[in-house]
């Protein structure tokens, strides 16, 4: 039986002529408004569409197994040289090359073909096992990265069958489409041509949609139907999530003036690059990023910060097949370091646990939200952490912008014992020759219990950052990430603003630094809140930095004091989020939903 394929679906579908403006809806990932033409990106038989097939010749299979995977490594390489990548861009691709080069990930698809099984086949199996593994993860930044194990596995099967290989044609307002887009296809499209991105999954945190918002381009995520895009011209409107197909003439000009609205706000936004982070009657308030790659380049939004807030490290250690080494670890962090040097750069130690597995290292799970993750691994394990602090301490060396921060901390003794594996690593690379200096140490606050402990662990740390995210979701008991109760979830809830306010006093009155790193930070119904709260410092994704800033700075504390105190009198989310957008339009931001992305 030859080795080939179905004949790949035709996505270029003739709609019908009453499909002539046409709404497709989806969920904003970036907001902003296209005028473009489709091209869809999936131009291969689909992953999940591969048949089981049995083969006798197992040697033979396995060959053209290994070799698909250095080709697809091959290219991937060519890409990192390819001078008009991203910082960002290059971060996923090396990310992808370390998953391909993966001996356990390898292992397991040759194990399928050694059962009978045809390459592609066991490629899908192995492809979905591990992408099933993300997708269980109750981190949505993890989670996310279900959909580029599943690309990984499609660049594999495009060298399986090369034949079914169709060349890509991209005019100049290209808008992206595909069934799970990734970033490396974004980074096929010539720089400069692409106008907007629709996919069929994903969310706002999926690598694609930070990647979009990271290159400014409007994405619309969620779309169920993509078939009979390609080629027609689509208006994608991303501040609402919406696809227009074949737009009337009056449609053009409704979207048209939308966009001037949008490019207006993008124009008074660059009124506050270079200003100081203040409110508008002094209060400086000092805005951090989030970073989640290796790469930190975040363009113009890198100079802008005043720092990193938070540095997920659980990324290198979720791409191998077994934990990096100190030297892996320590060029990672180097990068960082001194990229953002002389600002400080504040990095969470390894945060993994039920909800977010390592392929080499199994963890019970019968509740992940409140199972062995963070700081409880750490003290049962030290051997990670030692590794990992001995590398963060010797990054640091020249910088001094080091911060380290310990996730999921319930008492102080945790702390205590942490702090003592610090001192003594600190010693032992001194003895070793290293000219290093103990950082800087704080705790993220976003278990309940840590809120009426901050007296006692204020004895110990130096900062705290509250992470509203696992804040939020403890203290309303809703799983954010069940659809049956996920609508109950809601940052803006008043019980959170009140937490918040514990928090924030409790803080102060040990004289200690307090930040917030959660989603919230980068939401522009809550920045006056949050404001008024009197947060030292928010920390957001780069995308949200200035219209954070720009709010800040038209914002007076005193007046923000005020609408926090009426916003946690409400009974409910809803009646704050009302509260929250009249008061923006209030400012003269407009009717939109500044709750969505914007550009």
């Amino acid at each position: 039986m030859p080795d080939t394929l179905p004949p790949r679906v035709s996505h270029a579908d003739v709609l019908p002529d009453q499909a002539q403006g046409m709404q497709l809806v989806g969920q904003s990932g970036n907001g902003g408004i296209a005028l473009g033409q489709g091209v869809l990106a999936d131009q291969i038989t689909a992953l999940s569409a591969v048949p089981d097939r049995q083969i006798t010749d197992i040697q033979a299979e396995s060959d053209r197994l290994l070799q698909a995977v250095r080709q697809a490594v091959d290219v991937l390489r060519a890409q990192q040289a390819a001078t008009d990548l991203s910082g960002i861009e290059q971060a996923l691709s090396e990310a992808m090359v370390l998953m391909l080069e993966d001996d356990t990930l390898q292992a397991q698809i040759l194990a399928g073909i050694r059962q009978g099984q045809w390459a592609p086949a066991a490629l899908r199996d192995a492809i979905e096992a591990q992408a099933q593994a993300f997708s269980r993860m109750s981190d949505h930044y993890l989670r996310e990265r279900a959909t580029d194990v599943r690309e990984l596995g499609q660049r594999i099967l495009k060298y399986l069958q090369p034949d079914a290989i169709y060349p890509i044609i991209y005019p100049d307002q290209t808008i992206l489409i595909g069934m799970d887009l990734s970033a490396l296809q974004l980074a096929e499209v010539p720089r400069g041509q692409l106008a907007g991105i629709i996919s069929a999954s994903g969310t706002a945190t999926s690598h694609v949609a930070i990647l979009a918002r990271a290159l400014g381009v409007p994405a619309v995520m969620g779309v169920a139907d993509i078939t009979g895009l390609q080629g027609r011209t689509l208006i994608l409107d991303g501040y609402q999530g919406l696809v227009c197909v074949e737009p009337t003439a009056a449609i053009r000009a409704e979207y048209q003036h939308a966009a001037a609205q949008a490019q207006v706000w993008h124009t008074t936004l660059e009124t506050v690059r270079g200003q100081p982070a203040q409110t508008d009657d002094g209060v400086p308030v000092e805005l951090h990023l989030n970073i989640d790659l290796d790469n930190a380049q975040y363009g113009a939004q890198h100079t802008e910060a005043m720092g990193v807030g938070l540095y997920r490290t659980e990324w290198p250690f979720m791409v191998r097949d077994s934990f990096p080494s100190e030297e892996e670890q320590l060029a990672c962090y180097q990068q960082v370091l001194t990229t953002f040097a002389p600002r400080p750069v504040t990095m969470r130690t390894l945060d993994i646990g039920g909800d977010k597995p390592l392929p080499y290292f199994p963890l019970p799970a019968q509740n992940p939200f409140l199972g062995w993750r963070g700081v409880r691994i750490l003290l049962q394990h030290p051997a990670i952490f030692r590794t990992q602090l001995r590398a963060m301490l010797r990054a640091d060396i020249g910088q001094h912008n080091l911060r380290i921060m310990l996730p999921m901390v319930t008492q102080t003794s945790e702390v205590v014992e942490l702090k003592q594996h610090l001192h003594r690593i600190c010693a032992e690379l001194c003895t070793e020759g290293y000219a290093v200096t103990c950082p800087p140490v704080g705790v993220m606050i976003e278990v309940p219990a840590a809120m009426y402990q901050i007296d006692h662990l204020a004895q110990q740390v130096d900062f705290f950052s509250i992470g509203t995210n696992d804040l939020a979701q403890y203290l309303l008991a809703v799983d954010r990430d069940n659809p049956q109760v996920a609508g109950l979830y809601d940052d803006l809830h008043p019980a959170v603003l009140q937490a918040l306010q514990h928090i924030v006093i409790a803080v102060h009155s040990q004289g200690k630094p307090v930040s917030i790193c959660g989603e919230i930070a980068g939401n522009l119904l809550a920045v006056p809140l949050l404001i008024g709260l009197g947060a030292d410092s928010l920390s957001m994704s780069a995308d949200s930095l200035l219209s954070v800033k720009y709010l800040l700075r038209h914002t007076r504390q005193t007046e923000a004091q005020d609408l926090l105190q009426q916003a946690m009198m409400q009974p409910d989310a809803a009646q704050v989020r009302c509260l929250m957008q009249q008061t923006l339009q209030s400012y003269g931001l407009g009717d939109r939903d500044w709750s969505q992305p914007q550009p």
